[in-house]
């Protein structure tokens, strides 16, 4: 079976688009997985909402647009 040029290099630049693309994507769910913070250090901590709802770092802020009956 021969190849072209042209096919050569759209399956290598896929793999080489692959390669790069999963290196960060490993860290991030081994991080996640490890219980690590992924992305909230540029934020602050995250702090205990007293409805316990969602804790959002300091200066967020969110709003319920709807709720799901419990059953």
């Amino acid at each position: 079976m021969t190849i072209s040029r042209r096919q050569f290099l759209s399956v290598a630049s896929a793999s080489f688009t692959g390669t790069m693309l999963s290196a960060p994507l490993s860290h991030l769910l081994s991080s996640a997985a490890q219980g690590l913070p992924t992305h909230t250090h540029h934020y602050g901590p995250l702090i205990r909402d007293p409805q316990g709802m969602l804790d959002l770092p300091r200066g967020f802020q969110y709003r319920i647009l709807s709720r799901e009956a419990k059953r």
